[in-house]
């Protein structure tokens, strides 16, 4: 009995996804690797804050299983795109010249939209931000990782609260993120176009901002849902049956 009570508790978790193509059981988005981080105001020195501005476009949906759906339109009838900023401090320098380093997040936003016109363009920056918003977060204060210039590239994984979630598109609502993230430059880019802009509000470009340079960036981000109510009560019921064994067996 408690099995099937958890087991039942697990489907009422099961995460949608519903754009023009149909409905797709939902677990996050394979962003495509040619994908632009925008540094701006960095200095290679311990304690310099800085900050970096994401933006892509997704290759995929991915399953609860962590596969990709193919054969879907994605790309071509409608487009899922990413922007986000994040704030970070340089933690440590491996030498005087600071040619590795590690930093920490001090915080950031992200917000993904589904648009049915597919238009965002990675060199100029225009077309990520119009269409439909469909999910918003912020970053908490959590280690960025470390990116050395004799490795050039380097990696991290962050975790974010979701504070948005567009019911009309994807149910239930969401709770937390997380995303495996890459940055690369030199000879590691690939397939990759240094920018000429950055997202603006409702699709439109800004200027990089002075001093500002990209780097290519890759990401895969996962999420899980808000526990619904029932599917508490049911998780509570079957914990309340273990304790219950527990004691008897003693």
């Amino acid at each position: 009995m408690i099995a099937s009570l958890l087991l039942f508790s697990g489907a009422a978790m099961a995460t949608t996804i519903t754009n023009v193509e149909g409905t797709y059981s939902f677990a996050g988005f394979d962003w495509m690797s040619n994908g632009t981080a925008v540094i701006t105001d960095y200095t290679p020195a311990v304690g310099d804050d800085f900050s970096i501005t994401f933006f892509a476009s997704a290759l995929s949906i991915t399953k609860p299983d962590g596969s990709a759906y193919t054969g879907t339109q994605i790309g071509h009838d409608y487009e899922y795109t990413i922007v986000a900023t994040m704030y970070e401090t340089v933690t440590f320098c491996v030498d005087a010249a600071c040619t590795g380093a590690g930093f920490y997040v001090t915080g950031g936003t992200f917000d993904i939209y589904y648009d049915t016109n597919v238009n965002a363009n990675m060199k100029t920056g225009a077309g990520f931000t119009d269409g439909e918003l469909l999910i918003s977060g912020v970053l908490g204060a959590q280690p960025g990782g470390a990116f050395g210039i004799g490795s050039p590239s380097g990696s991290a994984v962050l975790n974010a609260k979701v504070l948005y979630t567009n019911s009309n598109y994807i149910n239930p609502d969401l709770d937390t993120s997380w995303a495996t993230t890459t940055l690369q430059f030199g000879s590691s880019q690939t397939a990759w176009t240094a920018p000429e802009g950055i997202p603006g509000v409702g699709g439109a470009a800004e200027a990089l901002p002075e001093g500002a340079f990209g780097m290519q960036a890759d990401a895969n981000q996962t999420f899980t849902a808000v526990p619904e109510p029932g599917t508490l009560v049911l998780l509570g019921l079957g914990l309340t049956g273990l304790a219950v064994i527990s004691r008897r067996r003693k």
